[in-house]
């Protein structure tokens, strides 16, 4: 009779994704005969399960497929290729728990599809396990709800932001600034030398944090030229006013105002190539790129070397990540889920080295409980769905608040509902 023997402290490897997903990719790489995908993938695979289906959907043009633990898409593509020869189009839902396993499934089919080996693959990222895929995040393949994105309406979001902003209960990021940011300032001094830095901020809005980020370069550099990038006009506005502030150190420096989005800016320069910058700043504005990986790239080419940039994202074992992840209500669109790991695993492919600063913070969320604008803003802000009270069904409502007060995503102390929002501060050096 054999007997299995539990060893003290340890832990399974499923409970740690991204230990998994190394191992795995280590253990692949070690692998000399892969016999089912050299064999059965390759001949069997096509010859008789894709042809079968065929057989018993003639009139189908999209077939629709759900993928279960698909790791990094090395098989899943395969697959997707041979029933892409014989089905006009597919549509593909993805399921799988470890956020680097799924950005690189991601870059995978962005390759392929640029060679047309994927064309008219649509893809659906459920970034979970398949028990939480069926208790809350699995919808119909047939019917996905579609909700109004907040990052549609500027106006909603930014009121919907600054009110998240004021429910901050410990600093993270906007206590890094005063902490870390000015050995970063001292360091690029000591690389530039002369009198005059070039910033590029992507995602400025009011300016409200960017002109801290500013200011910590003052003490080194006289002459200050900062690049802002922002779709809002009214964030923009609120920024040109701080400005314009005569008892305000801002106005001694020079600004360049774009009112756009950061590939709008990158489409803008294509035909007149920008000038490189000293530092650039992306806080939380990585999410909302067609492309993150790319914008990563495009990003760390603008920069003088020597220069440095900076990057602020959530962490994604933070309580309002594990959210977003969870309560998907726009399959991705905004490419909030697992940005932070798309990001990474770019820096990763270039070979680029990064300085990582965990700032644990906080939010007080606890209006969310009530029937105020101010719960309902904050609501928008979490969810990303504009009017999220009005629009998303009474059971999303009810599962999301339920989840959001777990001991996954906050700490409660009496009524009180605090919201880890464990953010992660990337420094790249060129």
């Amino acid at each position: 009779m054999t007997t299995s023997t539990m060893i003290p402290g340890a832990r399974c490897i499923t409970d740690d994704n991204n230990h998994y997903f190394r191992s795995v990719t280590l253990y692949d790489n070690k692998v000399v005969e892969y016999t089912f995908n050299k064999v059965w993938l390759q001949k069997t695979f096509p010859e008789t399960i894709v042809a079968k289906l065929r057989e018993n959907f003639p009139d189908v043009k999209q077939l629709r497929m759900l993928n279960v633990g698909s790791g990094n898409g090395e098989i899943d593509c395969t697959m997707l290729k041979h029933i892409r020869a014989k089905f006009e189009s597919i549509d593909n839902h993805v399921v799988e728990p470890s956020g680097d396993m799924l950005s690189e499934y991601k870059s995978r089919v962005n390759n392929f599809t640029t060679c047309n080996q994927l064309a008219e693959v649509s893809c659906t990222w459920n970034h979970q396990g398949l028990d939480e895929y069926m208790t809350s995040g699995s919808r119909s393949m047939d019917s996905q709800p579609k909700f109004a994105c907040l990052v549609d309406d500027l106006d909603r979001y930014n009121n919907a932001f600054e009110t998240y902003e004021r429910q901050a209960v410990s600093p993270g990021f906007k206590g890094w600034i005063n902490q870390g940011l000015p050995d970063v300032a001292a360091e690029l001094k000591k690389t530039f030398p002369s009198d005059e830095v070039r910033m590029l901020s992507v995602g400025g809005g009011t300016g409200r944090l960017d002109s801290k980020i500013v200011r910590q370069f003052l003490p080194h550099f006289s002459k200050i030229t900062n690049t802002v990038i922002d779709p809002s006009k009214e964030a923009i506005s609120t920024y040109q006013t701080m400005v314009a502030d005569s008892n305000n150190q801002l106005s001694e420096i020079t600004y360049d105002w774009n009112t756009m989005t950061l590939d709008e800016f990158k489409a803008n320069q294509e035909s007149n190539p920008a000038r490189k910058f000293h530092f650039i700043s992306a806080v939380h504005s990585l999410y909302y790129p067609d492309d993150p990986q790319m914008a990563v790239s495009y990003l760390y080419d603008l920069l003088e070397d020597g220069g440095k940039l900076l990057i602020v994202m959530q962490d994604e074992d933070s309580g309002i990540e594990r959210i977003v992840r969870k309560f998907d209500l726009f399959d991705d669109a905004t490419n909030q889920v697992d940005a932070f790991a798309a990001v990474r695993n770019q820096l990763k492919q270039l070979h680029i080295d990064y300085e990582k600063h965990l700032l644990p913070a906080s939010y007080d969320v606890t209006p969310c409980y009530q029937d105020t604008e101010e719960g309902g803003l904050l609501l928008d802000f979490i969810s990303h769905a504009a009017n999220f009270k009005q629009t998303v069904s009474n059971q999303i409502q009810h599962d999301l608040l339920e989840y959001m007060r777990s001991e996954e995503c906050s700490k409660v102390k009496g009524e009180q509902v605090l919201l880890d929002a464990l953010e992660v501060a990337l420094i790249v050096t060129k």
